[in-house]
């Protein structure tokens, strides 16, 4: 009798073991998928500019400045009813607008930043198309030498012939290092390459920080 008592006692300490273990793979599944010091931001722009800023560079014509404008539109939209729309009468042929917002983090340390989102355009084939700007910087760009990283891809969406707009999926990674502020700044816009004026739809924007 004490025999299958003890087989017992036996079979529920495995049981036991069996489920902690399982419990710990388990665990160790979540933690992969949800790395530690990751921090993630949505803008989708129903709020207005849910603390971004517009700038722009470039902009001189003759005694002038070209036209351009950046400013929430219901027009087209991925995410709700609002998307940033970018606007810019490119007669100088050198045209940059973009969009720009500081995040966060710990002063003096090295992160890797995604920033993703999709991107409304209406240009197609490969000539005369505009270049993406998109990048994240330690301080706030002051002039064009400090934009050179962030001259991405072309605004092309991908067609041979005019189909109007079609939303594309952005998608660009960066490792950079905060200073003493504590403050790395994002920044999506576009840059002028041909003597022209274009109109731009940005929605969804995925910026997500981790410290390497």
């Amino acid at each position: 009798m004490n025999t299958i008592k003890d087989l017992y006692s036996i079979k529920i300490r495995i049981l036991i073991l069996l489920i902690g273990i399982a419990i710990t793979a388990i665990s160790c599944d979540v933690s992969t998928n949800n790395p530690p010091n990751e921090i993630k931001y949505f803008f989708s722009f129903e709020n207005g500019w849910e603390g971004w800023t517009a700038r722009a560079m470039d902009t001189e014509h003759g005694d002038g400045e070209i036209e351009w404008e950046i400013a929430p539109g219901y027009e087209l939209a991925w995410n709700g009813i609002t998307a940033m729309k970018y606007y810019l009468n490119n007669l100088n042929d050198a045209g940059k607008i973009w969009i720009e917002r500081p995040f966060e983090v710990e002063p003096n340390r090295t992160y890797e930043v995604t920033v993703r989102y999709e991107f409304a355009t209406a240009d197609y084939g490969v000539i005369n198309l505009f270049t993406i700007i998109t990048g994240v910087f330690p301080d706030s760009p002051a002039s064009v030498d400090d934009l050179v990283p962030a001259f991405q891809t072309t605004t092309g969406n991908g067609f041979n012939h005019d189909v109007g707009y079609r939303w594309v999926n952005r998608e660009f990674k960066f490792t950079v290092r905060s200073g003493s502020d504590g403050l790395v700044h994002a920044l999506i816009g576009v840059w002028g390459t041909w003597e022209t004026h274009r109109t731009y739809f940005v929605d969804a924007v995925h910026v997500i920080i981790q410290e390497r």
